[in-house]
């Protein structure tokens, strides 16, 4: 008996020694007081970070060179786990930020207050347990805790502070509980409770993103460093974009509608595969470097804005192209500060936009740029700083469009009519400069046929007609302002499928009839047309026209072992 009492006792101071409550390692400093508070430290041998008793623990202070500015100095490198045991109330500003090695942290139901920037910077960080009592999470939170995959924020908070998960790149969901009265989540992307603004998307998402149809604002720095976001449509009921919205994200492709008044500095700033974007024409003020740093490689700017941002394309080496309205009558400072490939710059107006101080600051091929204005007013850009260009060249500004290889456009104020009997067509429509032209269909055909730009070049796309009858409408393009306006009249056969969409093979065109189908310029290839249960009902040689009949339905087509399908009605 006396043996096993003395070995309990052995166990005992063992236990304390080694720390068995949050460690089994030893203890390098146990239950130091925290100065001006109840709290007490523990550090043990395995980086363990243990802190007890009731009350705040203080903010980050250099200056004071307080116990917590002590920690960071001293032991910072080589904490990986903070554990805050109950009665720790709240957490001080930058309490330990700047931890390089912390893995994970407890903080218990008693916290209420999560300070800013508590645990920024902390690029190991993978692992965070909130207590159900926190109420307050401030800015910067978790800025940069780049490893961190997911977060579960509990019922009790209230406030959460902008750039909380900035740069957390790992950051796929943010999480919160159900009956949590002011904020909700839907497929991770964090909203108010109604889901009327959009708060944060997390950094590490990928795809594309659709917003809920409530949504009607966007949080600044909403998209900020998302890395895995491609594309994004605004809905009309967003009005405005806020600061920095997407500043520094990854997205290729923003879509704005014709409700946005208002766009906030960087908010498409640092978007390095952003190459083009259409500003709406219900835009009337920009922010600071709007799109600085970014892909952007040619823009059009709406007519309804008055003046262009300083530093608003400030440092976009691929910006080569700009159209400027004549409803633009100033330009601010550094707006093009180093576009060394800008290239063609127009300007809708017959006097120049006044300029506040060096718009042009750092270009250092000014000999390439050429300055487009109205024909006849060259000589009121005679001065600086046109006149240190390559040369000022007076255009036609309703003429400006070029002839293109597949669909001339028609003069301005006349119709171009063209057929689209496939899925997708491609019209080689361009201006003189390569610049973005704006092309707008009416909602009435908005269902089934869609016009995009690209690189100067059109693009129509509908979808296959089914529905038994030929439809039509009008796509308007034009460039700087509506006096430059070019009308297409697109039209569809009824029940058509575009060989090219679907298939390799250029040039074929197959179109499904009444209980037929019609298939062209398949000479010499082997030909074999099947349903949708695989049954053939006809295989031969192809012909440069070939009509099958056949009975309602979808079917393939093969010619030379590419497919395509077509619709008989």
């Amino acid at each position: 008996m006396k043996r096993i009492n003395l070995l309990l006792i052995v166990l005992f101071i063992i236990g304390l020694a080694h720390g068995s409550e949050h460690s089994t390692a030893l203890k390098l400093f146990d239950k130091e007081p925290v100065p001006g508070t109840n709290l007490t430290w523990t550090l043990y041998g395995d980086g363990v970070f243990v802190i007890e008793g009731e009350g705040d623990i203080p903010e980050y202070d250099p200056f004071a060179e307080n116990v917590v500015w002590y920690w960071y100095i001293n032991y910072g490198n080589g904490i990986s786990k903070i554990i805050l045991d109950d009665g720790v109330t709240s957490i001080g500003n930058s309490a330990f930020a700047q931890y390089p090695n912390l893995t994970e942290v407890v903080i218990p139901n008693s916290v209420i207050t999560v300070g800013s920037r508590a645990f920024s910077y902390c690029d190991n960080l993978t692992s965070v347990s909130i207590g159900n009592s926190v109420k307050n999470i401030g800015l910067n939170a978790f800025f940069q805790c780049s490893k961190l995959a997911s977060i579960n924020l509990p019922k009790t908070v209230e406030s959460i502070g902008l750039e909380v998960f900035s740069f957390c790149y790992d950051l796929a969901a943010i999480n919160i509980d159900a009956d949590n009265q002011y904020f909700t989540t839907i497929d991770g992307v964090l909203y108010n409770k109604d889901v009327s603004t959009l708060l944060v998307y997390p950094a590490g998402k990928t795809g594309a993103f659709i917003f809920p149809e409530t949504v009607t604002a966007i949080k600044e720095y909403g998209f900020y460093t998302c890395q895995g976001l491609t594309s994004i449509t605004i809905p009309a009921t967003i009005t405005e974009i806020g600061e920095y919205t997407f500043d520094r994200s990854n997205v290729a492709e923003i879509n704005l509608p014709n409700t946005i008044t208002k766009i906030g500095k960087f908010a498409f700033g640092r978007t390095p595969n952003l190459k083009t974007i259409t500003l709406p024409n219900s835009l009337t003020e920009m922010g600071t470097s709007i799109l600085g740093l970014s892909g952007i490689e040619y823009i059009t700017l709406p007519t309804s804005l008055p003046e262009i941002s300083k530093y608003a394309f400030e440092l976009c080496p691929n910006l080569t192209a700009v159209a400027l309205p004549n409803s633009i009558k100033s330009i601010g400072t550094d707006a093009f500060d180093t576009c060394n490939g800008l290239t063609y710059l127009l300007i809708d107006s017959d006097t120049p936009p006044a300029l506040s101080g060096n718009v042009f600051t750092d270009i250092t091929n000014k000999s390439n740029l050429t300055i487009y204005v109205p024909a006849g007013m060259e000589a009121n850009y005679a001065g600086s700083p046109w006149n240190t260009f390559k040369e000022v060249k007076g255009v036609d500004m309703d003429a400006i469009f070029g002839i293109a290889e597949h669909a001339a456009l028609a003069p301005a104020g006349e119709t171009k009519s063209v057929e689209i009997n496939t899925e997708g067509d491609v019209y080689d429509l361009f201006t003189s400069m390569n610049l973005a032209c704006r092309a707008e269909i009416p909602e009435e055909a908005a269902d089934w046929l869609s016009a995009t730009v690209e690189n100067g070049y059109l693009k129509l796309t509908a979808t296959a007609n089914h529905s038994g009858a030929a439809r039509s409408t009008t796509v308007t393009l034009w460039l700087v302002s509506e006096r430059n306006a070019h009308e297409i009249t697109v039209s569809q056969a009824e029940n058509t499928v575009s060989a090219v969409a679907e298939s390799s093979l250029e040039g074929i065109r197959v179109t499904g009839g009444n209980a037929a189908i019609l298939i062209q310029n398949v000479q010499g290839m082997k030909l074999t047309v099947a349903d949708m249960l695989g049954r053939v009902i006809y295989s031969g040689a192809g012909a440069n026209s070939v009509n099958i009949p056949a009975a309602q339905g979808l079917y393939v087509v093969k010619a030379d072992g590419d497919a395509v399908k077509v619709w008989v009605k």
